[in-house]
Parts: C-alpha cells; sequence; structure tokens
C-alpha cells in the first residue's frame, strides 16, 4: 500500500502546481543533483522551483526551454559575499544582519538586506558593486 500510495502523492503535487517539462527536468537535475526538498509549481507561464542546496534556500524559475530566467537565494550573513558584507557592515556599524534574499534575473544581481538593531528594522538594497541604500525603516514593537 505504502508503494502506491507514495507516487500518487508525488502525482498528485505535480498536477496541482505545475510539471515540469524533459527539459526543465534534464537542466535542473545536471545543475542541482543534490537539491533536497523540491517543490515545483507554476505562475505566469514559467515554472517554479523552491529547493534547498546546504544551507541556502533557493527559487528558481524556468522557461519552456529549459532556460533559467531568474533566481532567488535566502540566507544569513555566514554566505554574504565578503565584498558586500564589507560594505554593509562599514555604512551600517552596529547593526545585524537578520536576512538576505539574493535576487539574480536578466537585470543584474541585486541584494535586499534585513538589518537590526535593538529598536529598528531597517530594508537595504545593494547591486553587485555594494551600492548600498536605505529603503525603509521600521520601529520594533
Amino acid at each position: 500500500m505504502k508503494k502506491i500510495l507514495l507516487p500518487v502523492a508525488i502525482l498528485i503535487c505535480m498536477v496541482s502546481y505545475g510539471k515540469p517539462n524533459e527539459k526543465i527536468l534534464k537542466s535542473f537535475s545536471a545543475t542541482f543533483p543534490n537539491a533536497e526538498n523540491v517543490v515545483w509549481s507554476e505562475a505566469n507561464n514559467d515554472i517554479q522551483v523552491d529547493f534547498k542546496a546546504g544551507k541556502i534556500r533557493c527559487k528558481l524559475w524556468y522557461d519552456e526551454d529549459g532556460n533559467v530566467t531568474k533566481t532567488n537565494r535566502y540566507y544569513t550573513q555566514e554566505s554574504l559575499s565578503p565584498f558586500i558584507l564589507a560594505k554593509v557592515q562599514q555604512k551600517y556599524a552596529g547593526k545585524n544582519i537578520y536576512g538576505i534574499t539574493e535576487v539574480s534575473s536578466d537585470e543584474g544581481l541585486n541584494y535586499y538586506l534585513i538589518l537590526e538593531d535593538d529598536k529598528k528594522w531597517y530594508h537595504v538594497t545593494s547591486d553587485a558593486t555594494g551600492n548600498l541604500k536605505l529603503e525603509d525603516k521600521y520601529i520594533k514593537a
């Protein structure tokens, strides 16, 4: 019975959330052979895959030809580029990095950082060259 339930559950998930074609599956499995917790979905004519690569949570968007069109990576300070980390620590001394979203697309590589201190949250963006911009700040409740 268990042997039947697992394939049926996988099939239901693929039907419910979008099924990647052979090109996409081949591209993904070649690039990320050790991916864990893989979940496929469909949105705006793109197939999305969420997975974990080591300690980093990833999201990729594929077109029908198996080309990656955009990536998001979610991680903590340990995985941030040392170049960007040095820029952040210099400009925002005394603030802790709470979380990072790295977005890569045709428009380039950008970082969206959430910083904090005892009283406030800070939303900061950076491009790949370390140009930092404070987008918003919020008082902690």
